[in-house]
């Protein structure tokens, strides 16, 4: 039986230029190592911006999915959230942006709130057994602060509002105080995947 992963890329540079696209394809090589057969579903937030949400949105996604007009579930068709219920791997690849993740993806993120979709009619969570993996990336010589100070606690906390608490984050960064290279986030990559089970 193969395995799927849904992984979203954020950065707005091109592969050879980005360490999270550079680390990202990395993960899919060593988990294909690992696992074999493999299916990813793929979002480039970078080359397909999702839309705001909006008020009519929010009217759309806070019904019962047999109870939405067609004008509502036409809303609700962009972006595409099927991955989430298909895939039981995530994979994002966040560029660290301005201290935090790029708006694309935090816009995409708002998007996931839907009953019937990651939510109860009760707002109860919906996705349980899923897994998240995070690779970030940023550079700023005037940064003072972990990067678990910064978007990581919001990812954490929205993930498990949709029923989500296995996260895990691998992080490249650069700082005056700080630093975590790509190598480093290769190899601890190896090590959860060697001690991955499915």
């Amino acid at each position: 039986m193969g395995h799927k992963i849904f992984q979203i890329d954020t950065s707005i540079k091109d592969t050879q230029d980005s360490y999270t696209r550079q680390t990202g394809q990395y993960f899919i090589r060593k988990f294909q190592e690992k696992f074999g057969q493999l299916e990813v579903s793929y979002l480039d937030l970078a080359k397909n911006p999702p839309s705001y949400i909006t008020a009519e949105w929010y009217n759309a996604a806070m019904v019962p999915p047999g109870e939405r007009s067609a004008e509502q579930n036409q809303i609700l068709l962009q972006p595409n959230m099927q991955a989430l219920r298909d895939c039981d791997l995530w994979l994002f690849d966040l560029a660290g942006y301005m201290y935090d993740a790029p708006a694309t993806f935090k816009s995409w993120l708002e998007h996931t709130f839907q009953m019937g979709l990651t939510i109860d009619n009760d707002e109860t969570p919906l996705l349980k057994n899923k897994r998240v993996v995070v690779i970030s990336s940023w550079n700023d010589s005037e940064d003072e602060v972990m990067p678990a100070l910064g978007f990581e606690a919001s990812i954490r906390k929205a993930m498990k509002h949709i029923g989500v608490s296995d996260v895990s984050f691998f992080n490249i960064f650069n700082s005056d105080e700080i630093t975590a290279t790509k190598d480093d986030a290769e190899r601890a990559i190896n090590k959860y995947i060697s001690d991955l089970q499915l």
